[in-house]
Formats: structure tokens, sequence, C-alpha cells
């Protein structure tokens, strides 16, 4: 078979890490592997040089319409060239883009929401996406709240397929936890560490030892900074690159907390929870984290945009160790619940049912 995944960038980023293990499980069943991105192919994760990868060319110069339709255009020539029996594209504008772009072609167009629905743009361009959308041979949904929220906008060529989480995650650590908070994610609107920032901004009143160690890149990662320096924490809270080994450099950490705003299902809540940390997330909308968490068994789910819950929340891990175990214990649960070969296999399963 003849595959292509299709997404903006490879850059740090759940779509990415889901693309990049998808890709490389498809590559050893023996199919011809390609990715196409959008935007930037320059990868933060280990791609098999067997893996073709391609950046679609596009006038940086150009306005917004004109970049669409450029990249409809080379991905469309892309496709056909290539013969691909399947485009699988990952996000809004990537499967809008290849929805376009295999029109009148034999190519089969599978596509994956990653987020919350309601999160895009505004009606004008929800409504396009939803017309778009009902042109693939199939959508990848992430929880049942989504499928149903397109079976409402008639996408019914639907499937609930979870994240996997990644294989070779250290195991648990047992041992006194250092008295650090931790995050990793893309620093974007969608994360919300203003409200992180500010649970910790109370939490820390009666925890001063305690610290939190972000790390992430993008955009807003000035306007953090800024935030946090007035808020006075700047000696507390420390922003770093995103690291190959976050997993094992946050091991002995005292605790994950996630506030963001929306989510599908975060891969870095999944790793967190892999690795055995005691973990607290915003109880996001589309019912990623719920579809996890049972909250006081295996972590803990918080309401959006709640500063005082979530320091409370924070205050509970911190100050009582049994808790605290009890939920790292519970939570490499979800190393077997949400496996890559399990995930994998679904992905499988419906991809090729596509040819049945």
């Amino acid at each position: 078979m003849k595959i292509a995944f299709v997404c903006e960038s490879l850059s740090f980023g759940g779509i990415e890490r889901v693309v990049s293990i998808l890709s490389d499980s498809f590559l050893k069943d023996g199919s011809d592997v390609s990715i196409i991105t959008t935007v930037d192919s320059k990868s933060s994760f280990a791609i098999d040089p067997k893996i073709h990868v391609f950046q679609l060319p596009y006038n940086v110069q150009a306005n917004a319409a004109l970049k669409v339709k450029q990249k409809i255009s080379a991905l469309r020539k892309t496709i056909k060239n290539h013969a691909y029996d399947v485009c699988i594209a990952f996000g809004y504008k990537a499967s809008v883009y290849t929805i376009q772009a295999a029109k009148k072609l034999p190519t089969k167009v599978v596509i994956s929401e990653r987020t919350d629905p309601d999160s895009y743009g505004n009606k004008y361009i929800r409504k396009i996406r939803d017309m778009a959308y009902r042109k693939a041979d199939l959508l990848v949904c992430q929880t049942d709240y989504v499928k149903a929220y397109y079976a409402k906008r008639k996408v019914l060529r639907s499937v609930v397929i979870p994240n996997p989480v990644r294989s070779g995650l250290p195991e648990r650590y047992e041992g006194e936890r250092d008295k650090v908070i931790v995050n990793f994610c893309r620093l974007n609107r969608q994360k919300n560490i203003p409200m992180m920032v500010d649970a910790f901004s109370i939490f820390s009143q009666k925890h001063g030892d305690y610290t939190i160690h972000i790390y992430g890149e993008g955009a807003l990662k000035e306007e953090l900074v800024q935030y946090i320096a007035a808020k006075g924490l700047s000696d507390k809270i420390q922003i770093f690159d995103f690291a190959a080994d976050v997993h094992q450099r946050i091991l002995q950490s005292a605790m994950f907390v996630s506030s963001s705003d929306y989510e599908g299902i975060s891969n870095s809540m999944l790793e967190a929870l892999a690795i055995g940390l005691p973990s607290i997330c915003t109880d996001c909308p589309v019912g990623g984290a719920r579809l996890v968490i049972e909250s006081g068994v295996n972590g803990i789910l918080v309401p959006l945009r709640d500063a005082e819950a979530l320091a409370e929340a924070m205050t509970a891990v911190a100050d009582d160790r049994e808790l605290s175990e009890r939920l790292s214990k519970a939570a490499v649960g979800v190393k077997t619940r949400f496996s890559v070969d399990n995930i994998i296999a679904q992905w499988k399963e419906k991809v090729r049912g596509l040819f049945d």
C-alpha cells in the first residue's frame, strides 16, 4: 500500500508525534510511506530514512488565500505523481487541503480530528470544514463526543480511535519526589499556561519550596516569560526548550499539571501518566481527559479556567503522600489500555477496510 500522511509540520506536538508513530508502523508492515507537510518539514522526531518527506512549496509573500490555493495545487500534483492509495490527514487545515486536492482522484482520504471542533475560527470557517469533511472516506475521532458532534453535521463515516502511548518510556519512579511541578507542551493559547501560573501563585503561598518546569516551544514563549515576571515568579517558574529526553528529566517530579482550555487526548497527559507522574488536568469539553482519567483514582480533573480549583488539587497532591503514591501507581495503567500495538491495530484495520 502507498500511504501519505499529511500534516502542517513535524515539529514538537501531539499530531506530529502520532504521525511519526503511525508512519513508522505502516513502514514496518511493508507499506511505501510518505509524510507531506504543508508548512515545515523540519522534524523534532526520529523519522526513518526510508520514509519520504515532502514539504509543499508555496510563496511565503503571497496572501493567505493564494497560499491555500498554492498548497492545494502542489498537494494534488504530489498525490497524482505518487499515485497514493490513501492519504491520512491530521488537523483541520491539512484535512481540508487533502480533501480538495484528492477530488476525483482514486486516492482514499482519511482525516483525523485532533481537538475540540468548536475551537476553530468562526461559524463560517466551521461550515466550510463540515462540508469538506462529509467528502472524506473516513473521519477518525478521539472521543465519542467528537464523533457525535460531526454526526449532527452529517459527517457519518467516522470511527473513534484514541491516541497511543508511545513505547520506550521510562519506568515509574519509586522514591521521594522532587518538589517540582512540570508540563511539556506547545506554548500557545490553547494550553492556557497563564492559568497554571495563577494557580501556582496561590499554591506557592504555603508551598514556597516548590518550582515549575515547563518544557516547550511556541510563539507565546516571550509573552509567558513576561507574564511570569509580572507575577514575581521568575525565580520559581522556568521555561525550557523541548528536550528529547524530557521524560527522563521529569521522572522524579512531584506532579504533572495541564491547564489547557481544550484538547483532544493530550499526548503529554498520556505520557505523564504512563511514567507514573501524579497528574492534574483540566476537564476539557470533548472529554479526552475524562476518557483517560478517573478523578481521584489515576489522576485529578479540575474545571476549566479555575485557578483556585487547580491550586487546591496541587495542594492535595503535595500535602498527601499517600494520595500522590496511589495516583502514581494507578496512572501507569494507561500503558496497557492505550498501547501503541493496540491503537495502531485499530488504525490499520480501518484503513485496510476502505479497500475491502
